[in-house]
């Protein structure tokens, strides 16, 4: 079993046939492990990042983790460099719960007209929330509670307008926009917060963000959370 993990249980015998990754290199990832010129290293190269508040470092589900205290976050050098037709948001979280719209990642977020898109809680809900830039635009897609305080892999894609999302590689839902790319404000990446409304914070732990510019099926988000806690990814 994989005990304080939300999936119920894993087969680690599955490690020494498993797959290789077949969704590509992803155009940022924090794990959360290194630090150099920024408190936050991107081992994709593109967007490192800074602590604001009290930002901790813990165990986590690959090496270490962070721990937000609800008043503290993560800002990126930069936006994410996404190709807003076709990307994919996906990290570990353990949190009991959120009081509102609790940001865990969001990029684009513009401080005029919202723009961008986000993965977050609503409430105690597994949420995306997609923004074309525009009145009526936006999309606030949920997906169901998440599991008490254990470590939870989420992942969010839009692809075209689809739009779906996922905890611990299952489909939570899916369904489509009324547009085939979001708008980008070129607001900086983020992590616990939203940077249009610094209220918008997440009290929890993070581990392992990654941002593809791919809409990733679900066999490969699937097959992204099986390489981690493999140790291969």
């Amino acid at each position: 079993s994989c005990d304080g993990f939300c999936i119920a249980s894993f087969d680690f015998s599955r490690c020494a046939t498993l797959p290789a990754f077949a969704g590509g290199n992803p155009a940022i990832n924090w794990d959360y492990d290194t630090a150099g010129a920024m408190d936050v290293n991107d081992a994709a190269g593109a967007v490192g990042g800074s602590f604001n508040g009290a930002v901790s470092s813990i165990p986590g589900v690959l090496g270490n983790a962070v721990d937000f205290d609800g008043s503290s976050w993560i800002q990126g050098a930069g936006p994410a460099p996404l190709n807003l037709s076709a990307y994919t948001f996906m990290t570990w979280v353990r949190t009991a719960g959120g009081s509102g719209l609790d940001f865990i990642m969001s990029s684009g977020d513009g401080p005029t007209v919202y723009t961008g898109s986000a993965l977050m809680l609503d409430g105690n809900d597994i949420t995306s929330l997609y923004e074309a830039g525009s009145s009526g635009q936006e999309i606030l897609f949920g997906g169901g509670p998440v599991c008490g305080s254990a470590w939870t892999h989420l992942a969010m894609t839009f692809d075209a307008g689809a739009i779906a999302l996922y905890a611990d590689g299952q489909l939570l839902g899916a369904t489509t926009a009324p547009y085939a790319a979001i708008t980008h404000s070129g607001n900086p990446f983020a992590v616990a917060n939203d940077p249009n409304n610094l209220t918008r914070t997440f009290t929890g732990s993070v581990d392992e963000s990654l941002v593809f510019n791919s809409g990733l099926s679900q066999a490969d988000v699937a097959s992204a959370m099986d390489h981690q806690l493999c140790g291969s990814w």
